[in-house]
């Protein structure tokens, strides 16, 4: 049974991660294999360094958890429930710039390739415009949990 949903959609509706480690903030598009989600980088984040940058690694987990919205809003479309993921591996990651205490980052994610329970996903941070990361997660979703 497909359900009608409407973004843009806060994501702690379709990812399980919550604060302090959940680092995205809505979906903002969705197109069956591809999305558009916000990131707000908080002033007290856990990734955030004394001088006021974010953490690189952060890229990781901010492609990671927008492939989980993506995924979360196709299963709710789709009537099921949430499914869980778990981050196995990333490839081809690039950093091009930094991210900032209280910057707004918007990052385009697509499903590049998908076999029996994994996922493999491409994805761009940007801010203000410009590209500042991108890699790759494979993502195992387990049908039985």
């Amino acid at each position: 049974m497909k359900t009608t949903l409407s973004l843009p959609m806060p994501a702690e509706m379709l990812v399980p991660h919550r604060p302090p480690i959940l680092v995205i903030e809505q979906l903002l598009e969705f197109n069956d294999t591809k999305g558009v989600v916000e990131s707000y980088m908080h002033p007290d984040s856990i990734f955030a360094r004394i001088d006021g940058s974010i953490e690189q690694v952060t890229m990781v987990e901010i492609i990671a958890q927008s492939f989980a919205a993506v995924k979360g809003y196709a299963d709710l479309l789709e009537g099921k429930p949430i499914s869980k993921g778990f981050l196995v591996g990333v490839k081809r990651l690039n950093i091009f710039g930094m991210a900032y205490k209280r910057d707004g980052l918007l990052t385009f994610i697509e499903r590049v390739g998908e076999t029996d329970e994994f996922s493999l996903a491409e994805g761009k941070v940007m801010r203000e415009g410009q590209l500042i990361a991108s890699g790759n997660v494979m993502v195992w979703v387990p049908k039985n949990i």
